[in-house]
């Protein structure tokens, strides 16, 4: 299947077919210029630190020019209509063109703001806040996944800490063919002709979402019109944050998966306030797929792309308990029954990676056909720490706060766990004509106090 994705130059411009999870990103996009769903924005603010006096918008400029030569993948266009990624031309005035439209500069409004404003496009974006010295990177899922920006980002200022005549001003000889990214399809090897064991694996995980009693958020109006794309955080103090961590690493279980046995607890609570509560949380969370690829797949020089796929971890929750020793006894069997899960999410498939490709052709055929029933329990996703993929400083370059988000236009949630600076950080994005803020309040409070009475019951020093 690696020839189907095989990137094709002419004229000095190269093309590749998209991938299954690029292509699936695509049914998902808006018109150009339009009100878009799941379109990805990550913030960071920085500070300069050095002694001398330094141009920062124009040392930004300069270093995203130099990032494009090591990664020109983010020049990469997505061509809807012929469903295929585009890069180039390559050469230094075409360089200097795409500097101007993709590098945009912004006074007098917030990162919150620019982020609520954003429409559908199929390119990448790096904004600069000049108020706030805030970056924020803008793309369609259909290029790049969230992990795949931390990458991009520690690329970016990895090229902004050296000193202005490394850069030769973004146009650096060029030697053999870029590095342009190839999908998991290419990575993985995935055959053209699924088995009939690989559509079945794929059929099951669309059966998982046979509940009789879902665990969701209620009072959920789908019929409304959309209308901003929010995000909210909820930070936890690093004293918490490391109580958290050292108690997750006692009991056996990563943090993740005590985060997502605390939402699910914490949604079935809300549910409970005005209905008979549900007893099954299933819902999508994202699956890193680097880790997976073998060789000659390199972290540092491959992974700026949409390279992560999702899966439904179905986990059966006990009715609300009252106690904080129920809530302890309960989550104890959550986190028992969902760890092996995450240990192993594709156990499922008996480890073949060949169920994904009927995976995405049924998940876009769905989409296709608006089958897609409404769903309000919230979907997952974990970043991780973001200082695994991130330095705290780049030379004379300090980074400072840290969020990612999802734009939504639908009664759909995502909620987001990352930890930055030694703090756990509870994320949700939204759109605001479903949800009050109040609500999504209710879901990160009623999450981090679920973990608290989890993984720390017992314990008695320590405070979010």
């Amino acid at each position: 299947m690696a020839e189907a994705y095989a990137w094709i130059e002419e004229g000095g411009v190269w093309r590749r077919k998209l991938g299954s999870m690029e292509s699936f990103y695509l049914t998902l996009a808006s018109p150009e210029g339009e009100a878009v769903h799941w379109m990805i924005g990550c913030c960071i603010s920085i500070k300069y630190r050095g002694n001398d006096s330094i141009d920062i918008e124009n040392a930004i400029r300069q270093a995203w020019k130099t990032t494009r030569q090591g990664f020109p993948n983010i020049a990469a266009v997505i061509d809807p209509s012929a469903q295929e990624m585009v890069f180039g031309p390559d050469d230094p005035t075409a360089v200097d063109e795409w500097s101007l439209k993709s590098f945009k500069t912004h006074d007098g409004i917030t990162a919150d703001e620019l982020f609520s404003s954003f429409k559908s496009q199929f390119s990448m974006t790096l904004h600069f806040l000049r108020d706030t010295n805030e970056l924020m990177i803008q793309a369609p899922h259909a290029l790049i996944d969230g992990r795949g920006i931390l990458y991009l980002y520690h690329a970016l200022f990895t090229a902004l800490s050296r000193k202005p005549e490394d850069h030769a001003n973004g146009n650096l000889e060029k030697t053999g063919p870029p590095n342009l990214t190839k999908p998991y399809d290419e990575w993985l090897g995935l055959s053209a002709q699924p088995s009939e064991k690989n559509i079945k694996d794929a059929e099951s995980i669309f059966q998982c979402f046979a509940q009789e009693k879902p665990i969701l958020l209620p009072g959920v109006d789908f019929e409304r019109k959309p209308q901003k794309a929010i995000h909210r955080e909820l930070a936890l103090s690093e004293e918490s944050t490391r109580a958290i961590i050292d108690a997750c690493k006692r009991k056996g279980i990563t943090v993740t998966t005590a985060w997502h046995a605390a939402l699910a607890m914490a949604v079935q609570k809300i549910q409970s306030t005005t209905s008979d509560p549900g007893t099954s949380y299933t819902q999508f969370t994202t699956i890193d797929l680097r880790r997976y690829f073998p060789a000659p797949f390199s972290a540092p020089t491959h992974s700026i792309g949409s390279l992560q796929t999702a899966l439904p971890f179905p986990i059966p929750v006990p009715s609300s308990p009252s106690s904080t020793t129920t809530t302890t006894t309960a989550f104890t069997a959550i986190t028992t029954s969902l760890s092996p899960s995450y240990r192993a999410p594709f156990a499922f498939a008996s480890n073949d990676f060949g169920y994904l490709a009927p995976y995405m052709a049924a998940s876009k055929k769905i989409i296709a056909s608006g089958a897609v029933p409404p769903s309000s329990t919230p979907y997952l996703s974990s970043m991780g720490v973001v200082e695994d993929f991130l330095g705290r400083r780049y030379g004379d370059w300090e980074l400072g706060a840290f969020w990612i988000s999802s734009t939504m236009l639908t009664g759909e949630l995502q909620v987001y766990l990352w930890t930055w600076r030694g703090q756990m950080v509870f994320s949700a994005c939204y759109n605001e004509a479903f949800y009050a803020a109040r609500d999504v309040e209710a879901v990160l409070v009623g999450t981090r106090e679920m973990l608290v009475q989890g993984v720390l019951s017992g314990i008695d020093e320590w405070r979010a």
